[in-house]
């Protein structure tokens, strides 16, 4: 998606937003959760942000033996492209007890969840 489609999308949404706001008869403005969603949304658009943002989350969670993160390849990072090594190994979706003797599926999550939101608070 272009940041020019991805504008033109929210426009539309914030149009939307602003007539289920007068259809509502309700005071409230729902436009600004468009606007909020846009701000996200650009920034994941921002393919050298996010090179920077997965070199920090590789480096925040060495430290857990049973979670290979790809390193990424800066020098073939574009505004419009991000790379990464290729990782050989059992996708998330398929994870078993079989993968994690110490540590199950859901507790796996949870720490993930639990670290993730305390190094974006940083």
């Amino acid at each position: 998606m272009s940041a020019q489609s991805l504008a033109l999308d929210l426009h539309l949404v914030r149009g939307a937003l602003g007539w289920i706001t007068r259809l509502a008869k309700t005071t409230r403005d729902l436009r600004h959760l468009a606007d909020g969603l846009g701000g996200q949304l650009y920034a994941e658009l921002d393919y050298v942000g996010e090179a920077a943002n997965a070199v920090a989350f590789r480096a925040a969670h060495q430290s857990l033996p049973y979670l290979q993160i790809p390193r990424t390849l800066p020098q073939l990072c574009t505004q419009r492209v991000l790379v990464l090594e290729w990782v050989s190994g059992v996708p998330p979706s398929q994870v078993g007890s079989c993968c994690l003797p110490r540590v199950g599926v859901g507790s796996l999550g949870k720490c993930l969840n639990t670290r993730e939101r305390l190094w974006r608070a940083q």
